[in-house]
């Protein structure tokens, strides 16, 4: 067979090599992306849980604003400066 082509040893060589790495290239790249996929996908290990926002009535209970002394902006309980004016509260 060797004769039919006129090839010599590292000639062989060289087409099996390429034709090892033609097999292992696609196996490789399915491998790294099973694992990205595995790694982003998200476990759950429970029914899906859904959460439902709060109801506007206990919004407006837990609510504390703060109003500022200069331009009468209502700020968040935990705000340091006037989200209008700046200004410290």
């Amino acid at each position: 067979m060797l004769a039919l082509f006129n090839l010599g040893g590292g000639e062989i060589i060289l087409i099996l090599a390429l034709l090892l790495l033609m097999l292992l290239v696609p196996a490789v790249v399915i491998a790294v992306v099973l694992l990205i996929v595995r790694a982003t996908r998200k476990t759950s290990y429970g029914p899906p849980t859904t959460a439902s926002p709060p109801s506007q009535s206990s919004r407006s209970e837990n609510l504390v604003m703060i109003k500022c002394q200069s331009c009468g902006k209502l700020n968040g309980q935990d705000a340091k400066f006037c989200q209008e004016c700046g200004r410290k509260l």
